[in-house]
Parts: C-alpha cells; structure tokens; sequence
C-alpha cells in the first residue's frame, strides 16, 4: 500500500511538473487590411488580427504564434498565399510572445506583407487568415488550420495603381475577365493582378487542345490583350493569361 500511494504522489508530481498547456485561439476579427492599393512595386497588405485566448491555459512568453493568408477571388481561387499551399493547412512562424496572454485576453497580431503583384483592375477579393499557438512540449498545437474558430475570412477591395473604382463591369469572379462574350468581331482579355516584372501571355485553344493563337507582353507594357476574334472561325475556344504562378483560364465563344 506505501508503495503504491508512493507511485501515485510521483506520477502527480510529474504530471504538475511535465504538464502540457492548451491554449484554444479565435480570430475574432480582421482589423486590417480593409482595402489593398496597387502601386509600381507592387502591394503592401498592413494585417491586423485581432486575436482572443479562448483558454483554458495561458499564452505564455516564448511561445509562438504560427498564421497563414490567403487572397483568393470571390470564388475563392488562390491569387497568392503565405506560406505556400496555406489553402492545404500549412502555417508559418509569425512571432514569439513577449509577454503573457492569459486565458480570456485579447492581443493583436500585426504583419506587413509585401505582395508582389499588380492589380490590373479594381476588384473584390477575400483575404482568409488563420492563427495558432505551439511551444513543443509544453503547449500543445491545438488542430489543423481548418479549424473554424481559427480561421476568419473578409471581403475586400482590391485598388488598381490608377484608384479606380468598383463596378459592375470590374468585378471579376475567376481571376480572368474576358468581354464581350460571346464575341464576333473583337474581345477584351485581362488577368485581374499580374506579377511585378513578370512577361503576361496570352493562349488560345480550339477545343481539340490545339494552340490556334499566343501573343506576349514584357512587363508594364499594357494590361490587357485585344483578340481579333473575326479571324476565328464560329466555336468554343479556351483563353489562358499566365503572368508568373497567375495563370487562369476562361471559355470564349466565338459568334459571327
């Protein structure tokens, strides 16, 4: 029976002295950004979360706060991420705490994150970022980055270098618009953000998947590609803009 309650007051002892912390974080709101603007050299995304401690343990100093963001189009397709393959979970180190955050305390998480890319034109995106909380072996990583309470999407406006404003005809769904469309004699094509210095391509496909037309631009030259489409005959063909890692694709149909 000593024997056994001597067991016991170890295990107790080491229990208190080797226990592990959880710390349960929320994104309870993205402070910033609230709009992006464009410039020459690219865009600076100013983030601002503001973070709340769900418990039950306390944040303590050295501990590390591990984020990820994405900017993705309204149908949610990546425009770019940090770190990379954030949409399949993975985070990267932001900051080690120094100071405490107890259980029930809020704390703002602040990043700049220069982007280097160029919106063509003045669009919506969403901007979805995530936090989490890990100081191996004491504090435990409490799941994976789709856990909802860690995660917070926002809509915003995406400014072009030139401020233009928001419209009907400029918001762009899958990160390519392509207009008219149905088209007969000529079609405006343009990928909604370029990368800085980076050559845009343009690429059209019958729908065999044969390549009927190319054209490239060098960086800063122009925005946009007019398709003379009366040199097409009547069908369905399948338009790609690449611009570094932006490529995106779009179904044209040709009208006359």
């Amino acid at each position: 029976m000593k024997k056994f309650f001597t067991l016991i007051m170890v295990a107790a002892i080491s229990s208190v002295a080797y226990g592990q912390r959880l710390a349960d974080l929320s994104v309870k709101t993205i402070v910033s950004p609230d709009k992006l603007e464009s410039t020459d050299q690219g865009t600076l995304m100013k983030l601002n979360l503001e973070v709340y401690n769900d418990g039950p343990d306390d944040l303590m100093i050295g501990d590390t706060l591990y984020y990820s963001m994405i900017l993705a189009n309204l149908n949610n397709q990546v425009i770019t991420q940090l770190p990379q393959d954030a949409h399949l979970g993975y985070v990267t180190v932001g900051l080690v705490l120094t100071r405490n955050v107890n259980a029930g305390d809020t704390i703002h998480f602040l990043k700049d994150i220069n982007i280097a890319l160029l919106a063509n034109n003045t669009f919506e995106v969403n901007v979805i970022a995530s936090i989490f909380a890990q100081n191996r072996p004491d504090l435990v990583f409490e799941g994976s980055a789709s856990n909802t309470d860690n995660r917070k999407t926002v809509k915003i406006i995406w400014y072009n270098k030139d401020k233009f404003p928001l419209s009907s005809g400029t918001v762009v769904m899958d990160g390519l618009t392509v207009y008219p469309n149905p088209a007969s004699e000529l079609t405006t094509i343009q990928l909604s953000a370029v990368e800085i210095g980076e050559t845009t391509t343009l690429r059209v496909f019958d729908v065999n998947g044969k390549e009927v037309f190319i054209e490239s631009k060098a960086a800063g030259v122009a925005d946009s590609f007019e398709l003379n489409t009366s040199l097409f005959e009547n069908g369905i063909y399948m338009v790609q803009v690449s611009s570094g890692s932006q490529i995106r694709s779009s179904k044209l149909v040709v009208q006359h």
